[in-house]
């Protein structure tokens, strides 16, 4: 099946078509194209992990990913930088391929997700599926990880917490070295790509992540909570997952 028709189907958005006439390969979604502001670009630094150097041992290169995945994975389950520990009932850390080619970046995790122990619980993970399976990928194809890995018990996250836990989301951006990244969410947006334009505005620009020295493309859409409270942005949904995958 055409990827538009696919997407409009699974995500249960209609589609206006002529009675009697089957629908054009080449359908879209029927909605009001936005005049997109000229391409900007926007840059957001990666701090690279500290590494000590060993000289004398040899080691492949294996063996030395399994080893920062190790040590990555027990400082985050550890962590206590910031307030944000307290209330956490378990830190949730990414899940998926770690040889994926699109790494997913979405919100710090709800309270649902705290108590469950993954990211995208329940009809949130369900609307997720449905989005990648409309590209041809299932979860198992993608790496998925919040920006920050404890639930916040609070209003909103400051600006230090963020900063505290940038480190724990680089360790994994810098072992898995995606060809992309895909931002989930206002908040998310806002911290890593250093945006004051307006979430539609960041959507449409270029931006890119330094990933170990490497510019990365950055695509921006809606996180599977807000499409739930907003079905109707999931038009702009699939112009975005489009924009991705050329």
């Amino acid at each position: 099946m055409n990827h538009n028709l696919e997407y409009l189907r699974l995500l249960k958005i209609p589609v206006w078509q002529v009675r009697g006439q089957e629908v054009s390969e080449t359908v879209e979604p029927l909605i009001y194209e936005e005049v997109l502001p000229a391409t900007e670009s926007i840059t957001a630094s990666a701090i690279m992990p500290m590494m000590d150097d060993h000289p004398q041992e040899i080691q492949s290169v294996s063996n030395i990913a399994t080893a920062l995945h190790a040590q990555a994975v027990t400082s985050v389950e550890n962590c206590t930088a910031c307030k944000l520990h307290n209330g956490r009932t378990q830190v949730i850390t990414g899940k998926g391929s770690p040889a994926a080619k699109i790494v997913v970046i979405t919100e710090a995790p709800t309270f649902n997700e705290d108590v469950a122990g993954e990211l995208f619980a329940e009809e949130a993970g369900k609307l997720f599926e449905n989005i990648l399976k409309s590209i041809g990928y299932r979860m198992e194809d993608v790496y998925i990880t919040p920006y920050v890995k404890c639930a916040p018990y609070q209003l909103f996250i400051t600006e230090a917490e963020e900063a505290q836990c940038h480190q724990h989301l680089m360790n994994e951006l810098n072992e898995i070295q995606p060809q992309k990244v895909l931002l989930l969410g206002r908040n998310v947006a806002k911290y890593l790509l250093k945006a004051t334009q307006s979430f539609d505005a960041v959507r449409n620009q270029s931006a890119h992540l330094n990933i170990l020295d490497k510019a990365v493309s950055v695509y921006v859409s809606y996180n599977p909570y807000q499409l739930l409270k907003f079905p109707e942005e999931k038009r702009k949904v699939w112009n975005d997952i489009k924009k991705m995958m050329k």
